[in-house]
């Protein structure tokens, strides 16, 4: 999750950062803090419920081509990265570790409006 932040503050210098739970509807829990995890008592079966963590920024963006390759060991891509070093390790390491954990991790962008990543 600090690859993915540190990201997002890296490249928005203006707009802002939004962190927040979803629920597997697409709804934003707020606040977070208050959020349940679990499915409203029906009276019947209260199973988990799915949530995810949506980390949004308007940032710079990411261009549509180096979208399918930004989780690739190595990879950097071309948007944001003038005068500035990236090693092409840290999505690729993020999203490694979130399979072996059995999350879902997900990456839409548009450059120029920004990106938003949702782990779940």
């Amino acid at each position: 999750m600090e690859q993915v932040i540190s990201n997002a503050v890296k490249y928005t210098k203006t707009g802002g950062i939004k962190i927040y739970l979803e629920d597997g509807d697409g709804t934003m829990l707020v606040p977070v803090q208050k959020a349940s995890h679990r499915k409203e008592d029906d009276g019947e079966n209260s199973g988990m419920k799915s949530v995810c963590l949506v980390i949004e920024d308007t940032g710079i963006g990411i261009r549509a081509e180096d979208l399918p390759r930004i989780c690739e060991m190595g990879y950097t891509g071309c948007n944001g990265h003038e005068g500035q070093h990236s090693s092409g390790i840290g999505l690729y390491l993020c999203s490694r570790i979130l399979k072996k954990l059995g999350h879902a991790f997900s990456i839409t962008s548009k450059e120029g409006v920004g990106t938003v990543v949702k782990i779940g």
